[in-house]
C-alpha cells in the first residue's frame, strides 16, 4: 500500500525537494546557520519563551500576595 504523508500548499521560503503527482509539495528543505551550540532558535521563539517566562514570574509573585 501507500504510506501516509503530508503535502505542503506553500513553500515557505524553504526549497522544494520532492513533489507527487498532482505537483504538490511533499518535501522541502532549507540551509541554516549553526552556531556552536547548535541550532540556533528563531528570534520569535526566544521572544515567546521570555514572554513565558515573565508571565509565570508574575503568577508567582501574585500568588505568594494573595497566600501571605
Amino acid at each position: 500500500g501507500n504510506a501516509s504523508h503530508n503535502v505542503f500548499d506553500t513553500t515557505g521560503g524553504m526549497n522544494v525537494v520532492n513533489v507527487d503527482g498532482t505537483g504538490r509539495f511533499m518535501s522541502l528543505a532549507s540551509y541554516g546557520r549553526l552556531g556552536s551550540g547548535g541550532v540556533v532558535p528563531e528570534p520569535g521563539t526566544v521572544a515567546m519563551l521570555g514572554a513565558f517566562g515573565v508571565a509565570g514570574l508574575a503568577g508567582m509573585l501574585r500568588f505568594r500576595k494573595r497566600s501571605r
